[in-house]
């Protein structure tokens, strides 16, 4: 089901949709609404890392925005790795160090960013899981 289908879940994706109308002009994205295509729960465990890839899939219409609410994010927890040049399936220790910008989580952060930015999820260090709700919204006009 994903988050956004939760039940109590609608006060965040009606909040998150509005952050997304707000991103929207940033991007240069017309819309008069976004509604949800798809969301899942990312946890990640001790000593796991996200390896670098982007929200494009092959012969799909991508979506226009992808949305990252963090529910948790302890100290040591893992943080979103924005990589220039990226290619696929890298891990974030096979990237250039100079071609990483690190962005910062804690409980409460979103992020909203286009689907072709290459990133990658750096090496969770906490005992405590980081958990964050990932979504695809796509423009409605």
């Amino acid at each position: 089901l994903g988050p956004a289908n939760l039940p109590d879940a609608d006060k965040l994706t009606v909040w998150i949709k509005e952050q997304c109308m707000l991103a929207a002009e940033i991007y240069n994205i017309t819309a008069k609404d976004f509604e949800v295509e798809k969301s899942w729960i990312n946890r990640m465990l001790i000593n796991s890392q996200g390896r670098c890839h982007n929200h494009i899939i092959a012969n799909q219409q991508p979506t226009d925005l992808i949305a990252i609410f963090y529910l948790s994010n302890p100290i040591m927890g893992s943080n979103l790795l924005i990589v220039n040049n990226g290619q696929p399936r890298l891990l974030p220790s096979e990237i250039e160090a100079n071609d990483i910008f690190e962005l910062k989580s804690n409980e409460g952060s979103l992020i909203i960013h286009q689907p072709n930015l290459w990133h990658a999820v750096s090496k969770h260090q906490s005992y405590e899981p980081r958990i964050c709700f990932v979504y695809h919204l796509k423009a409605i006009n």
